[in-house]
């Protein structure tokens, strides 16, 4: 009725070095019918080695927009958690709703449009290049729902809303 699992995950990488990363998750079935799960996890996510390139790296937005690799981005980390209450009637019915929230540390995320050498002659077009946001939070809500009313018929669906804020930086306050 009540399941704990543990685990780590190891990144090493030859630019940043190594970085831990563990988890734990619980799961306790408290009847046939309802199921709460909750667990924390910390994430780590090391730039692309074009994101590294301190040159023209690609294009995006059919050929529009000029992408220029960062060589002083970092190494992105998270902490996620999350709670959720499953039910199941058992007949052919379920649903849940859960609640997570992410709070990120040097987030890699696209920047505004620069101005750079880089993008003379691109005409009619922008550069970007991804930054390191220092910290910004993601929250809430995900519910779903399936009903098998038919042997080979299941009508189902979801909903997320999520809530997102920079927390410093030039956007501080904005959306990620």
């Amino acid at each position: 009725d009540l399941a704990l699992t543990l685990g780590a995950r190891y990144d090493d990488h030859e630019a940043f070095g190594g970085h831990v990363s563990p988890r734990a998750y619980l799961v306790w079935n408290t009847t046939d019918n309802w199921t709460m799960k909750g667990g924390i996890s910390r994430g780590y996510k090391t730039p692309g080695l074009e994101d590294l390139h301190g040159g023209i790296n690609g294009a995006t937005g059919q050929g529009r927009t000029i992408t220029i690799g960062n060589p002083a981005l970092k190494p992105e980390t998270s902490t996620s958690t999350e709670f959720g209450v499953y039910f199941d009637n058992l007949q052919g019915f379920n649903a849940n709703a859960t609640l997570f929230r992410n709070i990120f540390e040097d987030k890699i995320a696209s920047g505004d449009p620069i101005e750079s050498p880089l993008c003379a002659g691109n005409t009619g077009g922008t550069c970007s290049q991804n930054i390191n946001v220092d910290e910004a939070v993601t929250q809430g809500l995900e519910l779903a729902a399936s009903w098998n009313f038919a042997p080979a018929w299941t009508l189902s669906g979801n909903y997320t809303y999520t809530d997102s804020e920079q927390k410093s930086g030039d956007n501080k306050g904005q959306p990620l």
